[in-house]
């Protein structure tokens, strides 16, 4: 008997590692805990892995993180708005094959 799966091979859609891994992020921020240096490690990560819908969510969550105190605060909020929106124009652009990511920044 075979068994007809929605989404992938394996029975997952193809947007489920990036919904996860975007959840695993919004939870970190909320953690007691939270350090920003675990999120400078998601950017890396998600960038060497060309995860473009964590990356954005990871540089959204370093931006709403950011407290504002001195001018070298006000450049990196003004260098993570710089990277987010490159960010999104270039997955705007990118062909329909990746329709997932798309999607989540066309939520964002």
């Amino acid at each position: 008997m075979k068994v007809r799966m929605r989404g992938s091979a394996y029975g997952k859609s193809s947007c489920e590692p990036y919904l996860i891994a975007i959840r695993a992020i919004h939870d970190m921020v909320k953690a007691p805990d939270f350090d920003r240096k675990l999120l400078l490690l998601a950017t890396q990560i998600s960038h060497q892995s060309e995860m473009k819908g964590v990356l954005l969510a990871v540089l959204e969550n370093l931006l709403k993180t950011l407290k504002i105190g001195s001018n070298a605060e006000v450049a990196e909020a003004i260098t993570l708005n710089r990277c987010i929106i490159k960010l999104i124009l270039s997955l705007l652009v990118e062909p329909a094959a990746n329709r997932c990511v798309r999607v989540i920044v066309l939520c964002w």
